[in-house]
């Protein structure tokens, strides 16, 4: 329910989405104010891509390698390697010229920006609207009625909401990716076939990229969405909702199916958009609401 509303509500209003960037140009290209070193860095890498085992790679994950040869982004104490795009000191005072997350321009996420997308997500705005708004609708449409009706049903459904936001963030973009040295964004594949691109969008939420830029099981979502499940099922049930063991498999392969649906969406948005011609003003308010940017947060 949370995750329609979110696709409705991005129509209006942004969501954070594990990190949030400033909207480019009218196509999602290079920010006017990104020091022309900046993009020049990122074309050189995604002309590395382009040999003949760059779209395997890419296909299930993989990172192309610096100018140095190096695909490792991290060094041996879990910090970012200096020499990867967007790990130098310059790069991190390009903000607010955030940069979108792709294939070309991808470095790990530190400990610490792992812990501020869930910090910044928690504490952002515009998270607290989209769980306000999924809060009426559901008492609109009478979901969750034992929860009760009226003011105090609301705010019972929106504090629940909020609960379930932190504690799904912190297992699935903090806790479960630092443990396993893992990245929590959504890469995008952005070229290839549509099928292709379906398949990579659909095939996230059981494969991710390490911190040392090799494909893997996805155990930070997998391991994360079984915890948050099963903390979720517990205060419910102290609310009166009856879910037993087998209600609680069943939500987390609800969760995992939204997870891949949604990263679906965020695949294949800036395409949908152009071919409905929407405002460019609505293109990039959604683009850079649901695409990731290269550091952790905002």
């Amino acid at each position: 329910m949370a995750k329609l509303t979110a696709l409705l509500f991005f129509l209006t209003f942004p969501m954070r989405s594990y990190g949030q960037l400033v909207p480019c140009g009218p196509d999602g290209g290079p920010c006017a104010g990104v020091p022309q070193r900046s993009q020049a860095q990122a074309h050189a890498f995604q002309d590395n891509t382009d040999s003949p085992s760059s779209g395997v790679a890419a296909l299930v994950g993989l990172p192309p390698r610096d100018l140095a040869g190096n695909s490792n982004g991290v060094v041996e104490n879990g910090e970012a390697n200096p020499a990867w795009p967007g790990n130098s000191p310059q790069a991190k005072h390009e903000k607010p010229h955030l940069i979108e997350l792709s294939a070309a321009n991808w470095r790990p996420l530190t400990r610490r920006e792992k812990f501020d997308l869930f910090d910044h997500d928690l504490i952002h705005w515009e998270t607290h609207v989209s769980l306000a708004l999924d809060a009426g609708i559901s008492s609109a449409i009478g979901d969750r009625p034992y929860l009760g009706t009226g003011a105090s049903g609301y705010f019972r459904k929106y504090g629940l909401n909020v609960a379930d936001e932190a504690d799904f963030t912190f297992f699935n973009a903090f806790f479960f990716p630092t443990l396993f040295h893992e990245d929590p964004r959504y890469i995008p594949f952005d070229h290839g076939t549509v099928c292709r691109r379906m398949f990579y969008a659909l095939s996230r939420v059981a494969v991710t990229r390490n911190d040392s830029g090799k494909s893997e099981f996805n155990k930070s979502r997998v391991f994360g969405t079984v915890v948050a499940t099963s903390i979720s099922t517990g205060y419910y049930s102290a609310f009166g909702a009856d879910v037993g063991v087998g209600g609680n498999f069943e939500n987390i392969g609800i969760n995992l199916g939204s997870d891949a649906a949604f990263d679906l969406f965020k695949e294949f948005w800036p395409d949908v958009a152009r071919k409905l011609k929407l405002n460019v003003w609505i293109r990039n308010l959604v683009r850079a609401s649901i695409r990731d940017e290269i550091g952790g947060g905002g």
